[in-house]
């Protein structure tokens, strides 16, 4: 049987067997040949950071940031 084509989380091929027409084993079914060869490429993540996720995350931080700093005011803690 041929070994899986699929990466682990740590970067490392997977050393589990592949059924029979496939190139994944079970557990990294989802991967894709994108998926694999961005993983090999040096200095490039498999995942790129969307600008607006990034923007509504740090909205979101600056909001609670801002209600705590407002709480301890009134209550004075």
């Amino acid at each position: 049987m041929e070994r899986c084509q699929g990466k682990t989380k740590s970067g490392d091929r997977c050393k589990r067997s592949v059924p029979a027409g496939s190139r994944f084993c079970a557990s990294h079914g989802g991967q894709t040949e994108e998926t694999v060869s961005h993983a090999d490429s040096p200095g490039e993540t498999s995942r790129q950071r969307d600008p607006v996720n990034t923007l509504i995350g740090l909205a979101m931080l600056s909001a609670v940031v801002w209600a705590a700093l407002t709480f301890k005011r009134v209550f004075r803690f």
